[in-house]
């Protein structure tokens, strides 16, 4: 595999261990794995995009950031949600550490699409542009909701949870399918 598939194939298997949360007592895969794997990944790229380097400093920093997740311990379960000062500060670094995802998201599909443009390949850069702001979006929608958790009884708010969690997991999906598109499309490119 040359280098810009194998970069890409970083990045993809980072947002992988990112998405996938295994908890069992401990945290198998912590996040801050996935985000090492991104940097490397997004390093390997620099040279194609200036809009690389930008995602690698926001991978870094959530690298840095995802340890609170770590330390913090498990999450709350969705249906034992009762506000307190620790799940308000839960759900806080959650959701900035969310809003740091999405800019990372973005710089690298920047990237990606800058790679693309000058490669030739005006469809696929096409195609992720519209996937990303379908992303934003939808990424940002969950992250919005979080207010609203506040405010409602703890039925509603296991619904708002729940959603939440429905919509972030379907964009990280469409997100990783995007990544695997533009790994092929690079295999064929490279040859």
């Amino acid at each position: 595999m040359t280098k810009i598939p194998s970069s890409i194939n970083k990045i993809f298997w980072g947002l992988l261990i990112v998405l996938i949360d295994f908890n069992i007592i401990i945290d198998i895969m912590p996040d801050i794995i996935g985000y090492f794997v991104i940097t490397s990944g997004l390093g390997q790229l620099q040279p194609y995009s200036q809009y690389f380097s930008k995602a690698k400093f926001f991978s870094i920093l959530l690298a840095f950031f995802s340890l609170t997740a770590i330390i913090q311990g498990p999450g709350i379960p969705l249906n034992q949600f009762q506000p307190s000062d620790f799940s308000l500060f839960f759900m806080l670094s959650t959701t900035f550490l969310g809003l740091l995802h999405i800019v990372l998201i973005f710089f690298t599909f920047k990237g990606f699409i800058d790679m693309a443009k000058k490669d030739g390949l005006v469809q696929l850069s096409e195609i992720a542009q519209k996937r990303l702001f379908i992303y934003i979006i939808g990424a940002f929608l969950p992250k919005a909701a979080v207010p609203f958790v506040w405010n409602v009884d703890d039925t509603g708010a296991f619904y708002i949870l729940s959603l939440s969690v429905i919509i972030t997991v379907i964009m990280e999906i469409m997100i990783l399918i995007l990544i695997r598109d533009f790994r092929k499309r690079y295999m064929w490119v490279d040859q």
